[in-house]
């Protein structure tokens, strides 16, 4: 029973925060994260690193105000790929937004958006490396190709995202600190990852070397039950 009406966003900062320090945890859960499932499904069915960071982002820079659950919105893609073997990158990720019921909402600017992307699909395959030695390049690129800011949620989730993708095909990186990815984004890894509450505890105890405090305990259960809601 989760009495809790409200987050107490500032004292879930402090446990996240502590949480965030610990990289084996973080890689722990982000590997049983359903959006990092997709990616490495993504990148088997593509078989090309970059056309599937291109698909990934670009689904990314989209997914906003979504008409179902996210690990629904992803699936969606998985099958896309897997209903386009053959086609180009730009043809998989323009028919997904063009047709997936979980985009219907805004469709027609959500669809603009990947319009921009396409035109500047030659510069993605071309700064490709640029962008995997430096996050902020491809945070800069998008924001340009959008004409959005820098910190606007789309670009960072496109970042992470991207993240996401090096580290399914095993490239060594981590997002920059100066990136707002926010320290409470721990609770939708949390919340995605195939992992029960008990089990959650478990693995924080082993990482941290400390046994969860009740205190603690309350914190990941608004965190995990609240902050997403």
């Amino acid at each position: 029973m989760h009495s809790v009406a409200l987050l107490n966003r500032e004292r879930i900062y402090p446990i996240a925060k502590t949480i965030a320090k610990n990289l084996d945890f973080i890689d722990l859960l982000e590997e049983r994260d359903f959006q990092y499932a997709a990616v490495k499904k993504i990148l088997l069915l593509t078989n090309d690193l970059v056309d599937a960071a291109y698909v990934i982002v670009g689904t990314a820079s989209v997914s906003y105000m979504l008409s179902m659950k996210g690990e629904k919105h992803w699936l969606l893609l998985v099958d896309y790929a897997k209903k386009m073997p053959g086609h180009s990158a730009t043809a998989i990720l323009w028919k997904f937004v063009e047709e997936s019921p979980s985009l219907t909402r805004f469709r027609s600017n959500k669809l603009k958006r990947i319009r921009k992307l396409q035109e500047n699909y030659s510069i993605f395959r071309q700064e490709f490396d640029t962008f995997v030695k430096d996050f902020n390049s491809l945070r800069k690129y998008l924001a340009s190709t959008y004409r959005a800011g820098v910190d606007d949620k789309t670009i960072v989730f496109a970042v992470k995202m991207f993240y996401y993708v090096l580290k399914a095909y095993n490239i060594k990186a981590r997002i920059p600190l100066d990136i707002p990815i926010p320290v409470d984004q721990i609770g939708g890894i949390i919340e995605n990852s195939s992992y029960n509450y008990s089990r959650l505890l478990i693995e924080l105890e082993k990482f941290i070397r400390v046994k969860p405090k009740p205190s603690w305990i309350e914190l990941i259960d608004e965190l995990v039950y609240k902050l997403y809601q």
